[in-house]
């Protein structure tokens, strides 16, 4: 809606149009990890989320159980308790404390 006032002895003045805004379709292809990110490596335990990591809780030679916590990763100022999908010996801890790690990253590796 335009509304103009004209008084006399003045020229109209124009209002600026509104900025037409092009709406996007939702994205509905799945998000794909980077290449670097997406090498099988059997038994690895991968960031569900991007983060820092705040503790590590096994270390290299550990046995942890089913659900044990190997680590807790803060992601948007939240703790996330990461748990072990699986029983097994710690085989590798690439991360420490204060590591940042991206969505699918490893953090640890299960044998």
């Amino acid at each position: 809606m335009e509304v103009e006032e004209i008084q006399e002895g003045r020229e109209p003045v124009q209002a600026a149009r509104p900025a037409v805004v092009e709406a996007r379709a939702a994205q509905t292809e799945p998000v794909r990890l980077p290449e670097q990110r997406v090498e099988a490596v059997a038994g690895a335990l991968r960031a569900p989320l991007p983060g820092k990591v705040l503790s590590v809780k096994c270390k290299v030679g550990d046995s942890v159980n089913a659900g044990d916590t190997v680590l807790v990763l803060e992601s948007m100022k939240m703790e996330n308790v990461i748990m072990a999908p699986k029983s097994g010996r710690i085989k590798e801890v690439p991360v420490s404390e204060g590591t940042t790690v991206a969505l699918g990253d490893i953090l640890v590796v299960i044998e």
